[in-house]
């Protein structure tokens, strides 16, 4: 039997609508046949409920209810209509530990943004060809991630999963979305059309970025009036430089979405905010507002690629000596316990 997605039914979850419109199109491009939209996790779980979705893809970063939250609804709730759906979660966010996270939360797959129309493809037919048993336990709903592979197998041997001991409850797979829409790959000829679709998008992000900036400037307001700034102060950083990085480079502001991700990997590992990583915060949040208000699109040329060399080294020089600060304070305690 063929893969044919007409049957397929995906409930999109962003706040973002460019990005929902423009992920709606793309899996209209690949062949879904129905698609739901919600702005926001809460409206989200209401869609989720009325319409009984065979996948729910939703955003991370949301206003009032974000992704992890609906997925936890999804997964917990007395009145979720399916609490095994496969759930997608798309977010800038790619670090070891936001994936971590998400997938305690009872996300089935994770796409980072931004996203060619391949990698979205990829997401669904793997949950398609490769459904996974749902386990209950006192701390988590969600499918099994507990998967090894033993080593004499090789790499295209198929997952093991353990059956540890407490489980309060265990779902076998369910083979339902294949009988639905059968197996095989997507044509390259609509992988090839829903990609032109991104290539070809002609939405005004300046706007939206021009929103996310000014979050990012109240956010860097409150930190340098915080005494001292803590974990909340570094989020509030986070998150609108994520929104940046994740949505830029789809609508072609490919050098703020670049300057944004090495942003983020920095905001990522700081666990502190002092006035040497504010001042980095600062210097890159002018310069982020300057490409915006210009509307300066595609890469930047060497005026860009100069941009990113500069904020990577000035990252690079507070790194190097934070690591030096605390090896001082490390061998100034030492020194303190011995004498």
């Amino acid at each position: 039997m063929g893969l044919n997605l007409k049957n397929l039914h995906i409930l999109i979850v962003e706040d973002i609508t460019p990005m929902r419109e423009l992920t709606a199109a793309v899996l209209t491009a690949q062949g879904v046949g129905k698609i739901s939209h919600a702005s926001d996790g809460e409206s989200g779980f209401e869609a989720f409920c009325r319409y009984n979705p065979d996948i729910v893809m939703t955003d991370w970063q949301m206003p009032g209810v974000n992704g992890l939250e609906l997925v936890k609804l999804i997964r917990t709730s007395s009145g979720s209509p399916n609490k095994t759906v496969p759930v997608i979660m798309m977010t800038g966010f790619g670090s070891p530990f936001r994936i971590s996270n998400a997938r305690d939360c009872g996300v089935t797959e994770f796409l980072v943004k931004p996203f060619c129309a391949a990698d979205l493809s990829k997401r669904i037919l793997h949950i398609i060809k490769h459904p996974r048993d749902f386990i209950i336990t006192q701390s988590y709903a969600g499918p099994d991630r507990r998967r090894k592979k033993t080593e004499a197998m090789g790499d295209s041997a198929l997952n093991l999963r353990t059956n540890p001991e407490g489980y309060k409850e265990k779902i076998k797979a369910s083979r339902l979305l294949q009988s639905k829409v059968g197996l095989g790959i997507l044509q390259d000829e609509l992988l090839l059309k829903s990609q032109n679709l991104i290539d070809k998008n002609h939405f005004n992000f300046a706007p939206i970025a021009m929103m996310f900036l000014d979050q990012l400037k109240d956010a860097l307001d409150i930190a340098c009036h915080e005494a001292p700034p803590n974990k909340r102060s570094i989020e509030r950083l986070v998150n609108p430089v994520m929104q940046i990085k994740a949505n830029a480079r789809i609508f072609k502001f490919d050098l703020l979405g670049d300057l944004a991700n090495i942003m983020l990997n920095f905001l990522e590992r700081v666990n502190e905010l002092d006035k040497d990583a504010l001042s980095i915060v600062s210097a890159h949040h002018r310069t982020l507002f300057r490409i915006v208000q210009d509307e300066l699109k595609g890469d930047g040329g060497m005026i860009g690629k100069s941009l990113e060399t500069e904020l990577e080294a000035a990252c690079q020089r507070y790194n190097n000596s934070r690591i030096l600060r605390q090896k001082a304070c490390l061998l100034r305690t030492l020194e303190e316990k011995t004498a």
